[in-house]
């Protein structure tokens, strides 16, 4: 069965210090690891290409 989830959702959890052990236990049973890290690599390809300036605000 295929499940559709949004990238931000997990993401989110990424970002907040869950594991992914966590993620796949307590939120999302029907991902995998390799779901998780393919998450990653679609946001990495996103942003990949922006650019950020920092300076003094």
């Amino acid at each position: 069965m295929c499940y559709r989830y949004k990238n931000t959702c997990v993401l989110e959890l990424v970002q907040a210090g869950i594991s992914f052990d966590e993620i796949v236990e307590k939120y999302y049973p029907d991902i995998t690891f390799d779901d998780i890290k393919a998450c990653i690599q679609y946001a990495v390809e996103l942003v990949k290409s922006e650019e950020v300036h920092i300076g003094e605000v």
